[in-house]
């Protein structure tokens, strides 16, 4: 393909993805015609899935133009590993999350994420991540449809909107995971239930909305990172976001960067949303944590050194009562057998143990 008909064709796909737009603004002021999706329980309308379908054309045609190979996922509760045992997603409030952010960076410009199982030496920079924004960043992996191969510069997410040429420049092939997802549907993927009649809010999609574009603006570095030599010291934005339409109910695309994509594939945890939905923040941060231990039947750890590892700040007594309350509730999901909160915090110092239900991966 010539340089000449490459741009043309390029043209003729950023011309789509305004189409894309147009028509989903018309779309927006229709009335929508709501069916159920049998297999996932999802109220989808009509003209939602119509631009879904026209975004991942539009991929597949940036796919076939840019040479990039392309392979069907079928995502289910995987997440990487390195992410269960690093303060990431805190179990905070956002208020309280910011002021902490803001505390830590006053004299840098980078967050050590440090844990005792962090082996990567990790860096962030970027907006305070929450639970909530961990629930946003599960629901948008579960969003997976397609493994992208080829080199970094002709993936899609770096090409959406504007023209490329092929490039010489000898760069070796990497994977990367990426998707769509509308807003709303995104919305429904976290809460696991039917929105109402009217659809969720537009208060509720402008909330999940600024999750999405916090996950966006978030730079990841590693120094020593797990089977990722080639990223030593590199700067990786968590999550590349792309937005098709801009009204309330955005179509957006997504790719996950070669860095995360090799732990995705490599080096994952599985963590159940069914669970996950049913537990408090605090409980949510503790649940993602034990899901990376549960290859032990029986795990005993000091209590603050996975305090840390979840990003809790705040008096170990109210971690203590948050604990115990969230150790119940996963007792009676079948999750654990037992989980106790042991020691005095004095003379003994606290320690969570717990008695794990199976030591086979879901």
């Amino acid at each position: 393909m010539t340089t000449r008909s490459l741009k043309n064709s390029m043209k003729k796909l950023d011309k789509s993805f305004k189409s894309i737009s147009e028509e989903a603004k018309v779309a927006a002021e229709e009335k929508a015609v709501i069916e159920i999706d049998r297999k996932t329980g999802n109220n989808l309308g009509k003209s939602t899935l119509k631009v879904e379908r026209e975004a991942e054309q539009a991929l597949m045609s940036f796919v076939n133009i840019l040479k990039v190979q392309q392979y069907d996922l079928f995502p289910g509760n995987e997440y990487p590993t390195p992410f269960t045992r690093i303060p990431i997603f805190t179990p905070n409030q956002r208020q309280k999350a910011r002021e902490v952010e803001h505390e830590k960076t006053k004299n840098c410009d980078w967050i050590r994420l440090n844990s005792l199982w962090d082996k990567g030496g990790v860096y962030k920079s970027g907006p305070a991540l929450t639970v909530y924004d961990e629930d946003t960043f599960l629901g948008i992996l579960k969003s997976r449809k397609f493994r992208l191969k080829g080199i970094p510069s002709q993936m899609p997410g770096e090409n959406i909107g504007k023209l490329t040429t092929i490039s010489q420049n000898n760069e070796k092939d990497v994977n990367v995971h990426s998707g769509y997802f509308i807003l709303s549907g995104l919305e429904t993927t976290i809460k696991g239930v039917n929105p109402p009649k009217e659809g969720w809010g537009g208060k509720a999609l402008q909330k999940r909305r600024e999750s999405v574009e916090r996950l966006g603006a978030t730079i990841l570095k590693f120094t020593q990172p797990q089977n990722l030599e080639r990223y030593s010291g590199a700067q990786i934005q968590m999550l590349t976001i792309k937005w098709i339409r801009e009204n309330d109910d955005s179509c957006y695309y997504f790719e996950l960067p070669p860095a995360i994509t090799v732990w995705m594939d490599e080096f994952r945890t599985y963590i159940d949303f069914k669970i996950r939905r049913k537990l408090t923040s605090f409980g949510k941060a503790l649940h993602r944590f034990l899901c990376s231990q549960k290859s032990n039947k029986r795990f005993t750890k000091e209590w603050d050194v996975i305090l840390t590892a979840i990003g809790y700040e705040g008096k170990i007594s109210e971690a203590n009562r948050k604990a115990r309350s969230q150790l119940s509730k996963l007792i009676s999901l079948d999750f654990i057998i037992s989980g106790e909160i042991i020691g005095n915090g004095r003379s003994e110092p606290y320690k969570l143990e717990v008695v794990f239900k199976n030591n086979s991966v879901s």
